[in-house]
């Protein structure tokens, strides 16, 4: 549990910052709830129950049959997926803290057969469908904005004949249950030594990120013009393939990730991470994230990310750690660097600062934040 007051460059208000992981594990049932809160104007907040999860083992192989909530391939897999690999960038994710992406699984049921020493099948079907969620825009019954600090903005004005006029924006989603009733379902195989880890996997979802139709109209209110575009989202079906290779006992770890589409064969995405023991008794990771593409509309954390997370023991209480992430697709270059000190009361509690700086072209990933630095501190509480 970690809890913050800290300010933003952008405001002169003392923001107060809420995060807690809470985690129980015993022999069938594994549970691990995230919170997140930032109090504000700007604020958002965040419940998410990452894994719920229960299960049990049949048959003389152990063979795993689960159902709840989890991502199927973590049954393959001893490291967690996250938004730095091909898989985690295209899969649904929490995006509410938005400086600290997470990777969320399904909800449903799967099976994992034990093959033989080292080799397994996973089977995993879910019938709800839930979207990436990130901070809110906030769009008022007048269409207007009243977003959230990180949300990603659409289009602020728009030129109709040569004149710039104000949006205001209407969502028509349509039946809510028409977008969480949608099936999905994975397949993989996964083979795993001392020294090498492989798994292979094929898998059909609706888009975590939607794509969206609109119209446009001129409206006058209280005597300004304003144009009202109405935005109707849809999250298509995709059907994607990928495989991830990890040497286990090479220096650094590689692990090589990578995911093609099966519809579209220009959607493909690669990761190159690998980890290192450091005097925290932690493990440093490193890596880049891209999607072989060209630049889009929407930048992205894939556009050529290289990042590096570092922790480093100062003395027996003293901890540092620094978070560096920069985009390096031209034209949407930016970097986030983030610094926390830690000092250990005891095992359980901490003093902590923190210091988080972010820059970037207009159109880039951090760039549209760049506003956003920002100094905290707090305590942080384990148990």
């Amino acid at each position: 549990m970690q809890l913050e007051s800290g300010k933003y460059a952008s405001s002169n208000d003392v923001t107060g910052f809420f995060a807690a992981n809470l985690k129980d594990q015993s022999e069938s049932f594994v549970s691990d709830f995230q919170t997140y809160f930032e109090s504000g104007a700007g604020g958002a907040w965040s419940l998410d129950p990452r894994i719920v999860r229960y299960q049990v083992e049949i048959g003389e192989n152990n063979d795993t049959l689960w159902f709840g909530r989890d991502h199927p391939l973590q049954f393959l897999r001893s490291t967690p997926i996250t938004p730095f690999s091909a898989l985690g960038s295209i899969w649904t994710q929490n995006d509410i803290h938005a400086l600290e992406p997470v990777v969320d699984g399904w909800i449903g049921f799967g099976y994992v057969k034990n093959v033989a020493p080292g080799i397994k099948l996973s089977l995993a079907y879910s019938p709800l469908f839930i979207p990436t969620f990130g901070p809110s825009l906030g769009i008022s019954n007048q269409g207007t904005l009243n977003p959230a600090r990180f949300a990603q903005l659409p289009p602020q004005q728009v030129n109709i004949n040569g004149a710039p006029f104000a949006i205001d924006y209407q969502i028509q989603t349509g039946q809510i249950s028409s977008i969480v009733l949608q099936q999905s379902a994975l397949m993989a195989a996964g083979y795993d030594t001392h020294g090498l880890h492989v798994d292979v996997y094929a898998y059909t979802a609706p888009n975590p990120n939607p794509s969206t139709s609109y119209t446009e109209a001129i409206a006058l209110k209280n005597q300004t013009a304003n144009a009202v575009v109405t935005v109707t989202p849809t999250f298509d079906r995709q059907y994607w393939s990928g495989f991830q290779a990890q040497l286990k006992d090479v220096l650094f770890q590689p692990t090589v990730e990578f995911t093609q589409g099966l519809q579209d064969f220009s959607l493909h995405s690669f990761s190159l991470s690998g980890s290192v023991q450091t005097l925290a008794k932690a493990r440093a990771t490193f890596g880049l994230l891209t999607h072989l593409s060209s630049p889009s509309t929407t930048p992205s954390l894939s556009d050529w990310l290289v990042y590096a997370q570092i922790p480093f023991a100062l003395t027996a209480r003293l901890e540092f750690k620094t978070i560096f992430e920069t985009t390096l697709l031209t034209g949407q270059q930016s970097f986030y660097w983030a610094n926390t000190v830690e000092y250990h009361l005891n095992p359980q509690l901490a003093l902590l600062a923190e210091a988080k700086i972010l820059s970037g072209q207009d159109n880039s990933y951090f760039g549209e934040w760049r506003n956003d630095d920002s100094i905290s501190a707090g305590v942080k509480w384990v148990w």
